[in-house]
């Protein structure tokens, strides 16, 4: 979790009221393919916790199995990505996949912090 000093720079700084941070990106992965970088902020529709981007998620999971998707297909979802070093906001498109590979890749292959209350 993010400290209440840095959450505050955010906002009063860069006008960011939610999301995540990026802490860590893995080499070769979709993360890094898009463009994003250790120190960005994601904001997904004022989803802030943690709770609720696993209950988006876990939504995107459902959306899977009930079309029954196969393992090769991805459904894009809309983030806004905060470059705090360059002071932008742009929107980009994050395919996501689902899989337990997938699953387990996504976890590995980047991790965030929530700058969210």
């Amino acid at each position: 979790m993010l400290d209440t000093v840095y959450r505050d720079e955010l906002r009063a700084h860069h006008s960011i009221k939610s999301g995540f941070i990026v802490a860590r990106v893995c080499h070769d992965s979709t993360v890094e393919k898009i463009g994003l970088r250790r120190g960005d902020v994601i904001d997904l529709d004022h989803r802030s916790t943690v709770v609720e981007l696993e209950e988006f998620l876990l939504g995107l999971a459902w959306v899977f199995l009930e079309k029954k998707l196969d393992s090769h297909s991805t459904i894009d979802v809309k983030i806004r990505v905060h470059d705090i070093r360059a002071k932008t906001s742009v929107c980009t498109i994050l395919p996501m996949g689902f899989s337990f590979a997938v699953v387990c890749s996504y976890y590995s292959s980047a991790s965030f912090q929530s700058v969210g209350p």
